[in-house]
């Protein structure tokens, strides 16, 4: 199936929920090192754990699906809490692009007559 085939190209999974504020990435990667070699683990800072995911990286497409397959049957826990998680798209986009520009002040002038008679 194209779906099955799509997801044998991912290498990460990215965590959804189940992380508390006290989650590190050091106890983050113990937990999914019991699947294979992690080569990448990231935990957003607390701050900003509601716009961004934490995730997992690891050296094969193979290890990260058995890790998916573990948090889909609900079988990875860290700190008491049951670990969610979905496979991550690599395609660059996503949260870690920054805004376009905000700002630009600009714009029309109300008056633009500037018919000076002194």
């Amino acid at each position: 199936s194209r779906f099955r085939q799509s997801m044998a190209e991912f290498d990460s999974i990215e965590i959804v929920d189940g992380l508390t504020e006290s989650t590190n990435r050091v106890s983050l990667k113990a937990v999914f090192s019991q699947f294979g070699m992690v080569e990448v683990c990231w935990v957003p800072p607390p701050h900003l754990r509601q716009q961004e995911h934490a995730f997992v990286r690891y050296g094969s497409k193979e290890i990260a699906a058995q890790a998916l397959e573990a948090c889909q049957n609900g079988i990875v826990y860290l700190d008491g809490l049951m670990l969610r998680a979905q496979m991550r798209m690599q395609n660059g986009g996503g949260k870690s692009g920054k805004g376009g520009g905000r700002g630009g002040g600009g714009g029309r002038r109300p008056r633009s007559r500037s018919s000076s008679s002194t």
